[in-house]
């Protein structure tokens, strides 16, 4: 059954007319795809991954991003608002049950497979190689096994291929066949135990991701149990702690609840990113119980920074469950408060800023409005944010947008001005649209408040000619930041029709940041239009590897039918407060 046809394609008047951007430092004018790339977090993603935005380094306006409300933004933005669950159901990848439907669904699935397979096995540039096996990971099916543990059982693989096989093998979404099932717990448990002949750091990737499989082979856990009964090194305790968590087995409970309360691991002492990823791990497993044990954290003083940002990340976390208690709830939304208003850190009020503005019920309104202009400068943008992501669930508050609309016309701040073109289009308000544009015509607008703007427009979910005018005049901008945004707002639009656009803008751009983005642009799209040209590009061993490791990525997303992607919670969680080198390479495509 072929894809059916195209969005009614409205003609697409003149762009609103801005004024000429300010030259963009270090990036020259012209095609975006001529001048040097922003600097990416040096990552096995990179460029497959269009999560490439978690940098340490500036982007191309020179903003630095370590430590900032615009990592995290790039990192969580996904979570935060359910991207994935929220794609319209327009083609027959991402909707429908009839039997058509289903058996259209399973050929597209079974061609992208059998593509990536071949480039999995047999591609000489080892990038494109792991970028085909992530990508497997989502499209492939439990026949894939045998491939994957076949690469982690090569004593020499490069570093690349390891990890993302290891990704592979625990993004797929089942593995029923018991004896295969078997031959990857065997793997576990010498990986485990250094038995596995892989660089350290690859090792400990590797741990984290095949954990994933905890989730329907309770062995999975068990092995982990043992593991955390023996002597650990540091390193390795900040790992398989975490990765205790991401099995959401119950087995696995009593330890992290130990590792956050008394800092100790079976009488041995951790230090601070041990015990932080410990509460991160204990957030994850989504149990209730958990409430009381981080609030507790988040107020202790013998908890340092690191553990206290994770833990106010993880009640978050919780409070966005519809199975709290009243008392869990209250609990939770009291220790936020208190870190909110009286927590030292500044990361540690920018996170609970958010929580408080993402919970099931947003709270402390009042707080966070009072925030956007009296806290902090690194709060600040938390706050705008928190309320721009509040709006969102409470859209009858007129109140609250009039605030947001009020605050962005009068910002001469870039960073809070950024933060609230972005809040403003998380509003989702029919004028907010109007706000932005006003924005956007600012005079010397700096590209930090220009790129944010264009997101905005893009979250607005507001499919216009106008608005899809100024996003694809935007794809021709200088800046490689104002680029890369225009085409996740264009994805955010959701119309079928721009993922042609997305490809031939694919082909032709040569920085590997701005590809990266395309392609989540064309994940949101969610369509099968973009699935041909992107079979071509992988299979072109002419074209640069940027272009196929991209190709590969954007097949396993667009085939990848499920709502919650379990890898994408290792991305948003794993480290939000500094991406360490094992949270670097988790940053995998949405």
């Amino acid at each position: 059954m072929p894809p059916p046809a195209d969005d009614p394609e409205d003609p697409l008047p003149e762009p609103i007319p801005l004024p000429p951007p300010p030259p963009d430092p270090g990036v020259p004018s012209g095609d975006p795809g001529q001048g040097p790339p922003a600097t990416p977090t040096p990552t096995p993603s990179t460029p497959g991954n269009p999560r490439t935005g978690a940098r340490t380094g500036p982007r191309s306006g020179g903003v630095s991003y370590a430590d900032s409300w615009r990592l995290w933004w790039e990192l969580n933005r996904e979570y935060m608002l359910g991207l994935r669950g929220t794609i319209a159901s327009k083609d027959v990848l991402s909707g429908g049950s009839s039997e058509a439907e289903t058996r259209a669904r399973a050929e597209v699935r079974s061609k992208v497979a059998t593509a990536l397979r071949a480039v999995a096995g047999s591609a000489t540039d080892r990038r494109v190689r792991a970028a085909a096996l992530r990508a497997l990971g989502r499209a492939g099916n439990e026949r894939d096994v045998a491939l994957f543990l076949r690469v982690l059982r090569h004593p020499q693989q490069p570093t690349k291929v390891y990890e993302a096989a290891a990704i592979g093998l625990g993004s797929l979404a089942r593995v029923d066949n018991s004896a295969l099932r078997g031959e990857v717990q065997e793997f576990f448990e010498r990986l485990l135990h250094d038995k596995v002949r892989m660089p350290s750091h690859s090792r400990r990737l590797a741990i984290l991701a095949v954990s994933l499989r905890g989730r329907d082979d309770r062995m999975i856990g068990r092995l982990l149990a043992a593991r955390l009964a023996t002597k650990l090194k540091s390193s390795e305790s900040s790992t398989m702690l975490y990765a205790c968590g991401l099995t959401r087995d119950p087995l696995l409970i009593p330890p992290l609840v130990e590792a956050v309360t008394s800092g100790k691991l079976g009488g041995r002492k951790l230090n601070d990113i041990a015990r932080g990823r410990a509460a991160l791990g204990l957030a994850m497993t989504l149990d209730p119980t958990a409430v009381a044990v981080l609030a507790r954290t988040l107020k202790s003083r013998r908890a340092q920074s690191h553990t206290r940002r994770s833990a106010v990340v993880g009640l978050g976390m919780l409070l966005r469950l519809d199975t709290l208690s009243e008392d869990q709830r209250a609990r939770g939304q009291k220790a936020i408060l208190r870190a909110f208003g009286r927590d030292k850190d500044r990361l540690v009020q920018g996170y609970a800023a958010v929580a408080m503005g993402a919970a099931r019920t947003p709270f402390g309104v009042s707080l966070l409005r009072k925030a956007v202009d009296d806290a902090d400068m690194t709060v600040r943008p938390y706050a705008a944010l928190a309320l721009g992501i509040a709006s969102r669930h409470d859209r009858d508050n007129k109140a609250l947008r009039e605030f947001l609309f009020a605050k962005l016309r009068r910002s001469k701040d870039t960073e809070r001005t950024a933060a609230l073109s972005i809040a403003v289009g998380l509003s989702g308000a029919k004028e907010a649209r109007d706000h932005l544009f006003q924005c956007l015509r600012r005079k010397r607008l700096k590209v930090g408040v220009r790129a944010p703007a264009i997101q905005g427009l893009g979250l607005l979910r507001q499919p216009s000619p106008e608005i899809e005018s100024t996003l694809v005049a935007a794809l021709d901008d200088g800046s490689h930041t104002v680029v890369e945004d225009a085409s996740l707002a264009l994805g955010f639009l959701g119309r079928r029709a721009t993922a042609r656009l997305l490809v031939n803008k694919l082909r032709k751009t040569k920085s590997a940041s701005v590809q990266v983005h395309m392609v989540a642009a064309l994940s949101h799209l969610g369509s099968t239009v973009a699935i041909p040209s992107l079979l071509d590009v992988l299979s072109d061993k002419t074209l640069k590897h940027t272009m196929r490791e991209s190709a590969a990525s954007a097949l396993g997303i667009l085939v990848d039918d499920r709502k919650n992607d379990p890898l994408f919670e290792i991305d948003a969680h794993t480290n939000p407060y500094g991406l360490t080198n094992p949270g670097r390479n988790l940053v995998i495509v949405y």
